[in-house]
């Protein structure tokens, strides 16, 4: 098959067409992309908003907070407890004091987080619910 000169090859059309279509698939691509670095930070934000309300309950004495449907609490002797409501209107528990951690579900939450000696007296135990 004989090809014409002119046919030959890319002509200069057809390459301002091809970049021109590059050019709006990249001009629609950037907001996309500055929207997702936008979310992306609003996420660490949030991340770093409950990181420090988990800081402050397990460093100030019996400080109580909640952070994402779980409330963490401080003990004045530094033993932790996290509540959390169950749908059926209960409330499961974890108590934690150094090695060990301890376990109770209850009608209602107990108040305040028990000290390490009253733990088991509040109704934690070694098993979980």
């Amino acid at each position: 098959m004989n090809l014409l000169r002119d046919e030959r090859g890319i002509k200069g059309i057809e390459l301002g067409m091809g970049l021109l279509l590059v050019g709006i698939l990249a001009a629609m691509a950037f907001p996309l992309m500055s929207k997702v670095g936008n979310r992306v930070d609003d996420v660490l934000a949030a991340a770093d908003s409950r990181a420090d309300q988990i800081d402050l309950a397990l460093t100030a004495p019996a400080a109580e907070i909640q952070v994402a449907g779980v409330q963490l609490e401080r003990a004045d002797d530094g033993s932790t407890c996290l509540w959390n409501l169950s749908t059926s209107g209960g409330v499961t528990g974890v108590w934690q004091s150094g090695a060990l951690t301890l376990y109770g579900s209850f009608a209602e939450k107990p108040t305040p987080c028990p000290v390490a000696g009253d733990a088991e007296a509040a109704g934690f135990s070694a098993s979980r619910p």
